[in-house]
């Protein structure tokens, strides 16, 4: 009986990555060339809503807003305008069964564009060529030397 059960991430349902328990704010720029001139988008995304149903949705302590789940019961929100990093996002509906339902979400913080970042993997690889050249050098000569005798 054990085995015929699924565990509870499947009572999520598929293709969720154990992630319906809170909302996916993710910052985009609204033109990808000039990321910093364009300012910046918010994409909201939440499931576990009733389909069709509406959605209260709160940014900070800004007034609610009335947003409606996709058939799938999916919350799609694009939000436009300058929401600092941190900012909480709540979203408040109901779920298929009836009960109430609460997304809660914080927006993220500005990736650096450019910078040190950049290099740090290409730091890290070089180094570990260094090492692994280092290693080889003295077998070199251990086996030139054999070689010569």
């Amino acid at each position: 009986m054990v085995l015929v059960t699924p565990g509870v991430a499947a009572a999520e349902g598929p293709g969720y990555g154990g992630k319906a328990d809170r909302l996916i704010l993710k910052k985009k720029a609204k033109d990808p060339a000039k990321p910093k001139e364009s300012g910046a988008e918010l994409a909201v995304f939440g499931v576990g809503f009733r389909a069709g149903s509406q959605v209260t949705l709160r940014v900070g302590s800004g007034a609610d807003a009335t947003v409606h789940a996709d058939e799938t019961g999916a919350l799609r929100v694009q939000l436009n305008g300058q929401t600092p990093a941190g900012t909480t996002i709540v979203a408040t509906g109901q779920t298929p069964s009836g009960s109430a339902w609460t997304l809660l979400g914080s927006v993220p913080a500005d990736e650096p564009s450019g910078g040190r970042r950049d290099f740090t993997s290409w730091i890290v690889a070089a180094l570990g060529v260094l090492a692994l050249a280092g290693g080889f050098v003295p077998r070199l000569r251990r086996a030139r030397q054999g070689s010569k005798r």
